[in-house]
């Protein structure tokens, strides 16, 4: 299993095959079939390679509207301040042959897309944008 993470180790654990490390390896050796995994220190027998790779978030919806986005180690992501709010390109914009002062929209983000990950904050964040009551946050 090539891989790094918890889910990694999971997969790994489960099919009781060793996991490597993605920077580790050198090369995968055999033509037709899988013989072996080279890696910075040994050679290991295989007869099959699976890769568990960390998720990316899908960034392209969030690129489109002009976003800027940064490298997260396993895919991009879009750059957002601790409320959610999404900071735009300048000269990428969609409407950058007359790009305006002000964007006439705001992009949130919240889940992988955020890297501050903070559903309920991002939530009162837009709510008090919108001049709408916060609710308090519930413990039960």
């Amino acid at each position: 299993m090539i891989g790094a993470g918890a889910a990694a180790r999971a997969h790994a654990d489960a099919l009781g095959a060793a996991l490597v490390g993605p920077d580790e390896v050198r090369r995968i050796v055999g033509r037709r079939r899988v013989k072996a995994v080279e890696t910075a220190t040994a050679r290991l027998p295989a007869r099959l390679v699976a890769l568990a790779p960390e998720p990316a978030p899908a960034c392209e919806l969030a690129a489109q509207a002009g976003a800027a986005l940064r490298w997260t180690g396993s895919g991009f992501a879009p750059i957002c301040d601790p409320d959610g709010r999404v900071q735009l390109r300048a000269a990428e914009h969609p409407l950058a042959d007359d790009p305006p002062a002000n964007p006439p929209w705001t992009l949130w983000a919240t889940g992988a897309l955020n890297q501050h990950d903070a559903g309920e904050a991002v939530a009162a964040a837009l709510l008090r944008q919108l001049a709408r009551a916060v609710p308090k946050a519930s413990h039960d």
